[in-house]
């Protein structure tokens, strides 16, 4: 696991600031603090910026249409190692905001008199929203520092005084990591809290919840039934980001399992809480509170683990009779070993909950921190990398990627097995490459355009054999011949970056057409290295068991080489009229 603390912190700020040029590194650390919990993109982030001389210790303003919210922010970005106090006057001024905006307006028109221009219009904004349109007001304090446990409860009083309707939240330097640190393993952003409502809580009928405290852990759990519409409706509200921990994605509506729920919910939905397992949830703390006359549990920085399937269901076909079992388990890590024992135990809760659809090897990969970096450093280079299983359609709706090509995990694993192996793995089956005997050799911390060398070149291969079902049983083998001899001409430098070009732009002007070529000529001569290797009468292979031995791809290779191959010396001439055009290819 990467080590998180404060220099990892000042390279996030430093690229941040690489991206926005105009942001100082305190407005950059708030920009970074939105784009990691709150909003969804640079230009939204960008926009809620205010933070100047005269800013009233706000630092940004952002409006939450869809849930009638006014976030603001105040950021401290201290960098030394030790952590300062905050000091009471501004964690107080920043906290009576909430009086200020829940009050008269000719109090708001006071505190704005020598304000920035800017300052004023966002904050006269967020008064007429409140006021006019009932929205919720919630104040984020985030500091690289820290607050006194004193400064924090009279700070939360002041506020909780001015309205029922706004919030104020602390993230010292401790959360601030943390937030940070689900910001890398998961490469999505966090949730920073939902309220969970408890079924028939505050009602009539008194709200039912088991609580549990491990005392030799410090892990408390808490167990208590929902309404089905109150599950959909936490996807709803946060999107995919509620499931950044799970090893799978959305599979669709038309599974067995999808279908099941679907039936339960359409004609039987009072009898769903028997049929269903319910839903798991973990998060860093939760605390129980009265909500408009109901109990609710919040859950900080909460993620389902298990049960996304039913809960994208519920948001679609949620009925207020159903019911909903959930389990919520509120894990402490403190420091890098905590942090640690936090994900081991959250992997080790999602290998064992969720069973009603099978989990594979590749699935619980699915989460490894250099499935998340591939991810990341794709989608940097304009590709859309499922390190999940989930429908393509599912994955081009939910991360907006029309226009991206996206590469599935398996099908980059075999392609780059194929050539550093033994092409027979392959041929044993995509999930062996997940187990620990060629994972970590598979998925090495190779650079992003590495992977998308072997990639690309598989893709080659594969158009090659396209119409000729013969030749998908020799297709690994000849995707390992083929790197072995292209290898030395796309594997790095300029020379790999032409190749991904052309291949990106659809083989401009045909350039990749002699590689094509080569290919050809090496199914050809997997053809004939099978007939002449097959064995006769009897005892002769068929073509899917010869291509399944092992150590196929050395005899194949010598058989290439020797003066049994027809077409070796047209094979060398196609590779050379590629490099040659390779060459001569200019970069846009």
């Amino acid at each position: 696991m990467t080590t998180v603390d404060i220099s990892t912190l000042k390279n996030q700020i430093t690229e941040v600031q690489r991206r926005v040029p105009a942001l100082s590194p305190d407005n950059a650390f708030v920009f970074w603090f939105l784009r990691a919990s709150i909003v969804e993109d640079d230009n939204t982030a960008k926009n809620a910026i205010v933070g100047s001389p005269r800013d009233k210790g706000v630092d940004a303003v952002y409006f939450d249409h869809p849930n009638k919210k006014v976030f603001l922010v105040q950021g401290k970005y201290r960098t030394t190692p030790k952590q300062p106090l905050e000091k009471h006057a501004d964690v107080i001024a920043f906290a009576d905001l909430a009086r200020v905006l829940f009050g008269s307006k000719a109090e708001l028109q006071n505190l704005l008199v020598d304000a920035d221009a800017v300052v004023q219009q966002r904050l006269t904004t967020s008064y007429d929203y409140i006021h006019r349109r009932g929205y919720d007001l919630h104040l984020y304090f985030l500091t690289t520092g820290t607050v006194s446990s004193k400064l924090e409860d009279e700070a939360q009083g002041n506020v909780e005084s001015a309205s029922s309707s706004a919030e104020l939240t602390f993230l010292n330097r401790f959360k601030v990591l943390r937030l940070l640190r689900h910001y890398i393993d998961t490469d999505a952003q966090a949730v920073p809290y939902l309220d969970l409502p408890i079924e028939n809580g505050g009602g009539p009928k008194g709200g039912g919840i088991i609580k549990r405290f491990d005392p030799r852990t410090g892990i408390e759990s808490w167990v208590f039934s929902m309404l089905g519409s109150d599950v959909g409706a936490l996807f709803a509200k946060v999107g995919v980001r509620l499931f950044a921990r799970n090893i799978r994605g959305f599979l669709g509506k038309n599974t067995d399992v999808n279908r099941a729920i679907q039936s339960t919910l359409g004609r039987m939905p009072e009898n769903f809480w028997y049929f269903n397992n319910g839903v798991t949830v973990v998060c860093d703390e939760a605390r129980k509170k009265e909500q408009h006359g109901r109990e609710v549990l919040r859950a900080f920085a909460p993620q389902v683990i298990n049960g996304q399937q039913t809960t994208r269901m519920l948001k679609d076909f949620g009925s207020k009779k159903a019911s909903v079992l959930v389990r919520v388990i509120a894990i402490p890590h403190e420091g890098d070993d905590g942090a640690s024992e936090f994900e081991t135990l959250v992997s080790s809760i999602v290998a064992a909950t969720n069973y009603q659809n099978a989990i594979f090897p590749s699935d619980l990969r699915a989460n490894d921190a250099e499935q998340v970096r591939i991810e990341r450093e794709l989608r940097r280079l304009n590709y859309q990398y499922l390190r999940k299983r989930q429908s393509k359609s599912e994955a081009r709706i939910v991360f907006d990627t029309a226009k991206r090509l996206q590469i599935k995990k398996e099908d980059l694993a075999k392609a780059v097995a194929a050539c550093e192996f033994d092409p027979v793995v392959v041929r044993e089956g995509k999930e062996r490459l997940f187990e620990d005997e060629y994972y970590s050799r598979i998925f090495c911390s190779r650079p992003a355009k590495e992977y998308l060398t072997y990639y690309w070149l598989d893709r080659i291969v594969r158009w090659t054999a396209k119409g000729k079902p013969q030749r998908a049983y020799a297709r690994w083998l000849v995707l390992n011949l083929v790197w072995k001899n292209v290898r030395g001409i796309i594997s790095g430098g300029i020379s790999r970056d032409k190749f991904l070009f052309l291949n990106e732009h659809k083989n401009e002007e045909g350039r990749l057409d002699s590689l094509y070529n080569f290919a050809d000529y090496a199914f050809n001569t997997a053809s004939a290295f099978f007939n002449k290797n097959r064995g006769r009468g009897e005892e002769a292979l068929d073509v899917s068991t010869f291509f399944k031995r092992k150590d196929l791809d050395d005899q194949f290779e010598r058989f290439w080489n020797s003066k049994s191959n027809k077409n070796r010396t047209r094979a060398i001439r196609a590779l050379k009229r590629f490099e040659k055009r390779l060459l001569a290819t200019e970069l846009e």
